[in-house]
């Protein structure tokens, strides 16, 4: 009958909206993970460089205390 294939087409249609509506969410979910993911590699960069300065600094301390006790150690001997 032309009723029940009119009804099997409307289900059809609607099933199709509905996973039609069901990709766009993904995408909209996929495109806020990528933006979240590039905010936090962001930052993660960003306390990299910070770690790293304050690692070469400590390095820097390090030597300038270490030249200094040598400075005083050939002070001593001399």
């Amino acid at each position: 009958r032309v009723a029940d294939y009119e009804t099997a087409i409307m289900q059809s249609q609607a099933l199709y909206n509905e996973k039609l509506e069901y990709m766009e969410n993904l995408q909209k979910d996929e495109a806020k993970l990528i933006e979240d993911y590039s905010y936090y590699k962001g930052l993660e960069n960003d306390l990299n460089a910070e770690l790293e300065e304050y690692l070469a600094e400590l390095a820097r301390e390090q030597e300038r205390k270490r030249q200094e006790e040598e400075r005083r150690r050939n002070t001593f001997l001399d």
